[in-house]
């Protein structure tokens, strides 16, 4: 079938199975030598499909063929990972402005240094097992040390005298 055929029936456009072509994702049946036109076969609508939701789910073209060539599932876990790590970043971020937006917290102020006493402590321990959280690409250790930190985080917090159930809520999640 035509390329334009083909870009109708797989959800692909023109540009984008041309551009699979020159990078060697998704070749055609057969260029004709004389006009350049491409045409491809009923049987590559799957993969073509493959591709168009693949890159939905915004994985790199390298990360395309890879999955194609291999069906490594591991590639997938990992991508998901850093999409998850990424709206954790944007959630956060959300949450700081909103905060900003709403008056609850001074764009200008000095920041809090942290101190020895309880609520400080565990305020700065929540806030790097976010950090921890967040990371893409965590090792052992540093799964580790996200635990440690979350278990010392509610701790502290337990042991400030302002502790509200909130905290120990967040503590325990």
């Amino acid at each position: 079938m035509s390329i334009g055929r083909f870009a109708r029936v797989s959800g692909l456009s023109v540009g984008t199975l041309r551009h699979y072509d020159e990078v060697g994702l998704l070749r055609p049946a057969e260029v004709d030598g004389d006009t350049g036109y491409r045409r491809y076969r009923l049987d590559q609508l799957p993969q073509a499909r493959a591709i168009r939701r693949l890159r939905e789910l915004e994985l790199s073209l390298d990360q395309i063929r890879e999955v194609l060539a291999t069906g490594d599932l591991e590639l997938l876990k990992e991508h998901r990972a850093r999409l998850e790590a990424e709206i954790w970043r944007h959630q956060r971020a959300a949450y700081h402005l909103k905060r900003l937006i709403e008056g609850e917290d001074d764009l200008m102020a000095e920041p809090k240094t942290v101190d020895a006493d309880h609520r400080s402590l565990g305020v700065a321990l929540y806030n790097d097992t976010w950090r921890l959280l967040e990371k893409p690409d965590r090792t052992p250790e540093e799964d580790d040390e996200l635990v440690h930190q979350a278990h010392a985080s509610t701790y502290h917090w337990l042991k400030a005298p302002e502790c509200e159930p909130k905290n120990r809520a967040r503590g325990e999640w």
